[in-house]
């Protein structure tokens, strides 16, 4: 069975919890067979639901996947049910309750999985907005008050200084002009993530919208992400975004870079500061569980680093089958 995963590429082989469920399966399913020959119907349970899908969005395995590993469950409990079964009939009637138990699994593992993808869905919902509230509320609402602010001053010097109430409407204008640039640019990310841009494009104006003048930005992005399907080019976009948000929030840093390689096996994505780090193993908050359940369901993850000396690393890697890359 081994075997049959690896030739496959199986993702299950990447989790030892889920294979050993797998494995363990084996028993359950011969059992179904066996009451089936006798003409009882078979118990139901979880079964492959444990090993192939389940409720949980983070371990869950996508239906082709499910689907892969049933045929090679098939495939070796038949093998061992018929090894010495001379009769062709029986051997016909063992596939047949074979068959019929490990779909009924696979179906209550592909109800799960879709459960799953669902609840993430919603989460994913209502994380996005909370982060347009927040950036309605930190960055548009804020140049709204400041040009207020302007306007009532040139009020106040509307009558005797007339240069510095000039100024404050060219002040105003100016904060005016920026929370209305802020709400394009929001709108955009609610209609599309990447807004009809690469990810590199989309990533460096993220980056330069929101680096103050305290921040020395670098980004890289290697030619190759052009390769990526869309759905995998936002989830990273995303990721990314979440990543450089948090060093701007609560890094203090003064030097922020972010990378993006790939090859053949994986994409990498990078977001390395200078600031005041942070601990790791306690780092449990919102916005990195966003981070790892979006990586999760690209069957990736997430590796954060931050040196006793300071500054921190956020680092994501996603595997790249071929279902991934534009065909």
């Amino acid at each position: 069975m081994i075997g049959g995963l690896r030739s496959a590429r199986s993702a299950l082989l990447t989790n030892a919890d889920r294979l050993r469920q797998l494995t363990d399966q084996i028993d359950g399913i011969l059992d179904d067979a066996e009451r089936c020959m006798a003409g009882v119907p078979a118990e139901s349970d979880a079964g492959l639901s444990a090993a192939i899908g389940t409720s949980r969005s983070s371990d869950g395995l996508p239906p082709t996947e499910s689907m892969r590993a049933a045929g090679i469950l098939f495939e070796v409990a038949l093998d061992v049910l018929t090894r010495d079964e001379p009769d062709p009939a029986r051997v016909a009637t063992l596939a047949r309750c074979l068959n019929e138990s490990i779909t009924q699994r696979v179906g209550r593992a592909a109800t799960a999985y879709v459960t799953a993808l669902l609840e993430r869905n919603r989460r994913s919902q209502r994380e996005e907005r909370q982060r347009v509230a927040r950036e309605m509320h930190d960055r548009a609402a804020h140049s709204v008050g400041v040009a207020l602010q302007s306007l009532d001053l040139h009020d106040v010097f509307a009558g005797r200084e007339p240069e510095r109430a000039a100024a404050q409407l060219v002040a105003a204008r100016q904060s005016l002009v920026e929370a209305i640039e802020t709400i394009r640019a929001i709108a955009t990310e609610v209609r599309d993530a990447l807004g009809g841009r690469d990810l590199g494009e989309a990533l460096t104006a993220y980056v330069n919208r929101f680096a103050g003048p305290q921040i020395k930005s670098m980004v890289r992005v290697a030619e190759g992400t052009a390769a990526l399907s869309p759905a995998v080019a936002e989830e990273l976009y995303l990721i990314v975004r979440e990543a450089v948000y948090n060093t701007f929030l609560h890094a203090d840093a003064t030097r922020l870079e972010v990378r993006i390689e790939i090859d053949e096996a994986a994409v990498r994505a990078e977001v390395l500061d200078d600031g005041t780090g942070f601990d790791p193993a306690s780092a449990t908050g919102i916005g990195i569980a966003s981070m790892r359940e979006r990586l999760d369901a690209l069957g990736g993850h997430l590796e954060l680093t931050s040196p006793l000396s300071g500054g921190a690393g956020v680092r994501a890697v996603v595997p790249l089958p071929l279902p991934a890359r534009r065909r």
